[in-house]
């Protein structure tokens, strides 16, 4: 169950403010979280899982700082984009000092995307200062 809550921002092309669905603050699932997670899924152990894990990490990290992406298989892939501080009118004018910072951008793979199509998920509307709590389900599923 996925839950949302309702915002409001100021439309400045209308000039007036709308409403619009997001997702609701929540407890992210932690890293000894997955760990365990992932152990019951496969004949690893605890500590062998999060070993993979952190070499994972550093896999992706190196990869990202030579500018490759990373494809998992049926995961998706890290890619590294750039953000650039301005733009500039002449290509010879184009240097390294004008990026900003490297980016680390995931694109999920085909399962995954399909897995989080909205005829798979359910949605529950939090509302009030109770809304962790209570809320009224919507959605597909």
């Amino acid at each position: 169950m996925i839950n949302f809550v309702v915002r409001s921002r100021k439309n400045f092309k209308l000039d007036k403010k709308q409403y619009f669905p997001t997702i609701a603050a929540s407890v992210p699932v932690k890293y000894d979280e997955v760990v365990q997670q992932v152990e019951k899924f496969c004949t690893l152990s605890e500590s062998d899982v999060a070993a993979v894990l952190e070499a994972l990490e550093h896999v992706i990290i190196d990869a990202l700082k030579q500018g490759k992406s990373v494809r998992l298989g049926t995961l998706g892939s890290f890619r590294p984009t750039i953000a650039v501080v301005k733009s500039r009118e002449h290509e010879e004018d184009v240097s390294a000092s004008d990026i900003k910072f490297l980016r680390c951008r995931f694109t999920p793979s085909g399962k995954m995307a399909r897995s989080l199509m909205m005829k798979e998920l359910k949605f529950k509307l939090l509302k009030g200062i109770g809304a962790a709590v209570g809320g009224k389900e919507v959605g597909n599923a």
